[in-house]
């Protein structure tokens, strides 16, 4: 890694933990990093409302926030981490149509 280009941080799922991640990396560190969020769905569930759900009070549409609104400054790669080569710095992702793509990072 370049001292001058931003770190490259990939974060493996699409729950509270990544999106948090995501958030507070792009308050703190600005345009020093770069995220990937890879996740095999495109929306976060929020289960805050899930009694509300089964309970017909809510639409299950009400529990859905889209990734993209919900951390804009992310790339986003839908798939499922097949691989992790730590000396190589590499995730394989192997999307919904079968391709496996490799995706370096820094920090994972």
């Amino acid at each position: 890694m370049n001292r001058h280009e931003p770190a490259r941080v990939v974060l493996v799922g699409g729950g509270y933990v990544s999106v948090w991640a995501a958030r507070a990396m792009r308050r703190w560190a600005g345009g020093r990093v770069q995220v990937t969020l890879i996740a095999p769905d495109p929306v976060h569930v929020f289960h805050g409302w899930t009694g509300e759900v089964v309970a017909g009070d809510l639409p299950v549409q009400a529990v859905l926030t889209p990734l993209a609104e919900a951390v804009p400054s992310a790339r986003l790669v839908r798939g499922r981490v097949v691989r992790v080569d730590r000396e190589a710095r590499l995730v394989s992702v192997r999307s919904a149509e079968g391709t496996v793509s490799a995706i370096p990072y820094d920090h994972l």
